[in-house]
């Protein structure tokens, strides 16, 4: 009995971690999209003028995709918490510590199997790097 009340417990702690962080993430997106410029701006003034609108708008673009994909992740987070998955790491199967998540409340794997899943990451593209050399 006790075990059930505190994987409830859990789930309520992840439920809200994973709405709070939603939300912020759609807040940040509708503040991006009201700074996302008017086609027509991006004609105005001279070539420099032009130039920094359009790499605002890009940045702007960028940043929004970026939240957008923030979203979506959160989104999987909570299907995989309906589903039993969530706070399990996705290489190792070990439960994803609380702290962890509470950072990354979408993350898939824990700190070690991230660290690691990096380090070939980085490895990789060195080794890539070096090839084109």
């Amino acid at each position: 009995m006790k075990e059930a009340k505190s994987n409830a417990t859990r789930v309520a702690v992840i439920s809200e971690l994973l709405a709070r962080a939603r939300d912020y993430e759609a807040a940040l997106l509708f503040k991006l999209d009201e700074m996302r410029p008017v086609e027509s701006d991006n004609n105005r003034g001279d070539e420099m003028d032009v130039a920094r609108g359009l790499a605002d708008a890009d940045t702007v673009a960028r940043l929004s995709a970026h939240r957008r994909m923030s979203i979506a992740a959160i989104e999987e987070a909570f299907e995989r918490l309906k589903a039993g998955r969530y706070g399990i790491c996705a290489e190792c199967a070990v439960e994803i510590s609380i702290t962890r998540l509470k950072a990354l409340p979408f993350a898939t794997h824990c700190v070690d199997c991230q660290h690691e899943r990096e380090t070939r990451r980085r490895e990789f593209n060195a080794g890539g790097a070096s090839l084109g050399s």
